[in-house]
């Protein structure tokens, strides 16, 4: 048997403990219990309209995933890849590459203490002055990143649904509400209570191997994400059997038979960074909503928020929630009470780094939470309302609440 078959056996059997009473409150992945998932999307980016592209592609991105966390000097990538583009300005996944260019050096401009040489370099890629402060840097490198998503609307794979399908039409919506840094929005609810959250997602959190993202998941250097081959079409909570989470958008992903196909996960944003978001739903019966979510907070400490819950006629429930860190700190990993009540849904040994690397951690796992929001079952839910972290508030939240990832939402 192999490795990872042991592993996934180990997780099963936890689960099945945990499920008779003698887990320590921790989740584990695990098989989905066979919901059917309707998908919007027939079929992954093809190599048929673009002979070549995915093979040129796939050699351009090795040169971009792999190096330091922060990179600063592209040459051996922009190159190649604005060639590229240049020879087949259709193919989108060239486009993708090109903004998480320009958005790594965002980040890198708000987070690293760049040279004047550095500096300098950035600058004349983004069209910035080179004295520019390390805050108009970043907005002048994610305008470039918005600008490459808005030229994509020109070309066949966006604009022609009919033809192509709307898988990329949905990952350019989604990354443009990404870097426009939008707040509300329509979501849809799946027969089994999932949430489409493919316009709400605005993080790199559950990458796939050897692919470079960017390092915006955390405070870290490092980045890190969660790995996606590790986690199932649909997740369940070993302490709440019942409540299904999908993994981030899978509707818009291929199948073939059974097996979700994952290449393009790549292309896709897969978790929220709790920001004031609001998520209008088609009002309907609730009993409780549900978040698969964690905390990146430094400390490993829990972190305390409200959610705010709408009905129909425009009342409110505000309800406080704990949510707990996906890596947790000592005080927390010597309360077994305290973690037990955490109640965690997912936990993993190994993380991806921002720069493609795996990072194993084999006594200090990543967790992900299961958080329940009750709701008014006589009422009928209208909106759910995310906080946004105010220094002013007394008690209400934490400062933590700007290190909440959120990855899935079910509606019981």
């Amino acid at each position: 048997m192999s490795r990872s078959q042991l592993k996934r056996l180990y997780h099963v059997l936890i689960a099945a403990a945990l499920l008779v009473g003698f887990g320590l409150g921790y989740g584990l992945k695990g098989a989905g219990r066979g919901v059917a998932i309707t998908r919007a999307v027939p079929e992954g980016v093809a190599d048929k309209q673009f002979p070549g592209c995915r093979t040129r592609y796939a050699g351009i991105k090795r040169a971009f995933a792999y190096g330091p966390y922060v990179r600063v000097d592209y040459a051996d990538v922009m190159g190649p890849l604005k060639a590229a583009i240049k020879k087949d300005p259709g193919y989108l996944p060239y486009h993708s590459l090109l903004a998480r260019i320009y958005e790594d050096w965002a980040i890198t401009a708000e987070r690293e203490s760049l040279t004047d040489q550095d500096r300098a370099l950035i600058a004349g890629e983004v069209g910035a002055s080179p004295q520019a402060t390390p805050t108009e840097l970043a907005a002048a490198a994610r305008k470039r990143a918005l600008g490459a998503w808005e030229n994509a609307g020109e070309y066949a794979l966006v604009r022609d649904v009919a033809t192509y399908g709307p898988e990329w039409r949905t990952i350019r919506d989604q990354n443009l509400s990404a870097l426009r840094d939008r707040r509300e929005f329509r979501v849809t609810r799946s027969q089994d209570g999932a949430l489409d959250l493919v316009e709400v997602y605005n993080l790199y959190g559950v990458t796939r191997d050897h692919d470079r993202y960017p390092n915006n998941l955390s405070t870290t250097r490092q980045g890190f994400s969660f790995e996606e081959k590790h986690m199932p079409d649909v997740l369940y909570c070993p302490q709440h059997p019942s409540v299904p989470f999908h993994f981030p958008c899978v509707t818009y992903l291929p199948s073939r038979g059974n097996t979700t196909i994952r290449e393009d996960v790549e292309f896709f944003r897969t978790a929220f960074g709790v920001d004031g978001q609001k998520l209008d739903i088609d009002d309907m019966e609730a009993k409780a909503v549900h978040l698969l979510c964690f905390s990146v907070t430094p400390t490993g400490s829990p972190v305390r928020a409200v959610v705010q819950l709408t009905y129909s006629g425009g009342r409110e429930e505000a309800h406080r929630v704990v949510v707990g860190p996906w890596r947790q700190s000592d005080t927390l990993l010597r309360d077994p009470a305290a973690r037990r009540d955490l109640d965690a849904a997912y936990r993993d040994t190994e993380l991806h780094k921002c720069n493609g690397e795996e990072f194993e951690m084999a006594n200090a796992p990543a967790y992900m939470y299961h958080v329940t929001v009750p709701a008014d079952p006589r009422a009928r839910l209208d909106r759910i309302s995310f906080p946004r972290h105010d220094p002013t508030s007394t008690g209400l939240e934490d400062p933590g609440i700007r290190e909440v990832r959120v990855v899935a939402i079910t509606v019981e």
